[in-house]
């Protein structure tokens, strides 16, 4: 049996945390934010046994954001241990404040 967590986080007007790095490169840092903001596991890697399908707050970077959606996979894979794998996908979307304020992003709903 497969579980399916959706989940639509908005979180306007962020306030964004970039990761911190020894690397003055803009290059690598680029790399760096997009590693950690940026999940495609269900279509890279295929289903796991719990697939999270993930939309990040307003104004967030990558597809899964940095506030809510990181923390929110560790959570769930530290509490499945090794009984189960887990996919996350983060879901591409403007996440622009027009989209909030309309009630949502019509396009990215569609996309989930």
């Amino acid at each position: 049996m497969k579980l399916i967590i959706l989940s639509c986080v908005w979180l306007p007007f962020s306030i964004l945390a970039l990761p911190t790095t020894e690397s003055s490169d803009p290059e690598d840092m680029h790399e760096i934010e997009r590693r950690q903001t940026t999940r495609v596991d269900l279509t890279s890697k295929g289903c796991k046994d719990i697939i999270v399908v993930f939309a990040r707050g307003t104004l967030e970077t990558g597809n899964v954001g940095t506030l809510t959606g990181p923390p929110f996979f560790n959570a769930i894979t530290s509490k499945v241990g090794n009984s189960a794998t887990v996919a996350v996908q983060g879901v591409e979307y403007p996440a622009v404040p027009a989209g909030f304020f309309a009630g949502g992003d019509k396009q990215g709903s569609q996309t989930m």
